[in-house]
């Protein structure tokens, strides 16, 4: 069989839209604070919160420091976060040690200004995050962003490139309280990622959840104090102690902070009025332009007033291999399938019938005219049912991103052509426009387009109604 008329033909490559979701970036990391002392009297502390909260709404603006929690229990020990030192060269090639926090639960990477300042680092003044939200909706602004790398201080071929957000600080000194370094006396022979782990002091950068992993290595070693007792552990930059440690004083407190990191308002508001734009019209393309060309300069109509139109070719047609052994593969496929199924058969051998008698398909002849002569391109072809329908159940769906045998389809060789569906938003205002509106649905619209006869060679595809007949086109 061939056909005449415009088979549509089915092909991912040859969509004509596309929809892109978006979200919202979220982070978690660490945000600084100020000091309570947790020796204050219960009244004392609850005085404290009055007046910073106070002091956030009397002067309008959001405060850079959310407290999460407090607490003003006596105990002897405090929690030791992983914390490294590393090396930085600055501007003139002189190393630097600087000191960083390595966080697993942070999305972003942090530097502080001062750390950039001291090294001479250069930092964009549009950052891909602007704002850091922190817990009950606190805000902190982001400076900037810089790439940054470090290295091991125990190896310069340990070292890693990170693009990272500036602050003006990016948490308290880390730990809260001097570390009894007498209990943990079997640290001192490892290689500490930072020898000053025990000690408070300030945390130049933040190294977050996009590097944590690769640092880490299998090796773990437990502090030999009685309870609690941390852990060491082995990372590319040296062993990180990490976990409750006894303390040097009875007293600490205990914070816990989060933050959001969220685009913009102006952003937000940008979008939304975008999406409220009206459409401009878009320029054709240079393919898009070809392909209407060729139909404006090409279709025609019959006697009967039906339209016929000639294929849009952009390539050369002889690049088209065999086609029909493929085709013939998938046919004696679809052939076992209704033998197994005479619903199947019955439904797909009452729609080749019917196209048959309207002269949509037409068996092709035992000798070809000159018309029929040259490359050609037999499509396979399969059924779909949808039993939801209430006329015909059965859609043959025809394949032409089939490749041939020199890997190159139908599809391949076929200008697209410019979407031609209305824009949604063009139809809903046409309902504004007009006080009748119809809509309708037009029974293999496609199929009444007829095809010039010298392009139907390319529009073949195998069928028959017996086992017993060979198959034809």
């Amino acid at each position: 069989m061939y056909g005449n008329s415009s088979l549509a033909v089915s092909s991912s490559e040859h969509s004509h839209g596309r929809t892109h979701a978006g979200g919202t970036a979220r982070c978690t990391t660490h945000l600084a604070r100020p000091t309570y002392s947790p020796a204050l009297p219960a009244a004392a502390v609850a005085a404290a919160r009055t007046d910073s909260s106070a002091a956030i709404n009397s002067d309008g603006n959001t405060n850079d420091v959310t407290l999460c929690s407090l607490s003003s229990a006596r105990l002897p020990t405090t929690v030791l976060l992983a914390t490294a030192r590393v090396v930085m060269v600055d501007t003139y090639g002189k190393p630097h040690l600087v000191r960083a926090l390595l966080d697993s639960a942070s999305q972003s990477n942090f530097i502080t200004r001062e750390c950039c300042q001291r090294l001479g680092l250069k930092y964009s003044n549009q950052p891909t995050c602007p704002v850091v939200k922190g817990i009950g909706g606190s805000t902190k602004d982001i400076q900037g962003s810089v790439k940054i790398k470090f290295e091991s201080r125990f190896s310069s071929n340990v070292s890693f490139e990170i693009n990272s957000l500036v602050v003006d600080k990016v948490t308290e000194q880390l730990p809260t309280v001097s570390v009894d370094t007498s209990l943990l006396a079997n640290f001192d022979s490892l290689p500490l990622a930072d020898d000053t782990y025990a000690v408070p002091g300030a945390v130049d950068i933040l190294i977050g959840a996009s590097i944590f992993p690769h640092l880490l290595l299998p090796r773990k070693v437990q502090g030999h104090s009685a309870n609690p007792a941390p852990h060491a552990l082995e990372t590319v930059l040296g062993f990180v102690i990490v976990g409750s440690a006894p303390a040097l004083i009875n007293s600490y407190s205990t914070v816990s902070y989060c933050c959001a990191v969220e685009p913009p308002l102006d952003s937000t508001v940008r979008r939304f009025w975008e999406i409220e734009e009206v459409n401009v019209p878009l320029v054709m393309s240079p393919d898009d332009k070809t392909a209407e060309d060729i139909y404006c300069s090409t279709t025609t109509r019959d006697e009967s007033g039906r339209y016929i139109v000639a294929l849009p070719f952009k390539g050369d047609t002889f690049s088209l291999g065999d086609s029909r052994l493929m085709a013939e593969k998938r046919f004696f496929c679809l052939e076992r399938k209704m033998m197994a199924s005479p619903k199947l058969k019955k439904a797909y051998d009452d729609v080749v019938n019917e196209y048959v008698d309207k002269g949509i398909i037409s068996p092709a002849p035992a000798v070809l005219d000159e018309t029929q002569n040259g490359p050609s391109y037999v499509i396979p072809h399969h059924g779909v049912i949808r039993e939801d329908k209430l006329t015909t159940k059965l859609r043959v769906v025809l394949d032409g991103s089939a490749k041939t045998s020199t890997s190159v389809s139908l599809n391949d060789i076929l200008y697209c052509g410019k979407n031609l569906q209305g824009n949604l938003f063009d139809i809903i205002v046409n309902f504004r426009l007009f006080i009748v509106a119809l809509s309708a649905d037009i029974r293999q619209m496609f199929l009444c387009i007829g095809i010039r006869e010298s392009d139907r060679r390319f529009q073949r595809f195998l069928y028959r109604f017996s086992y017993r007949m060979d198959s034809s086109e």
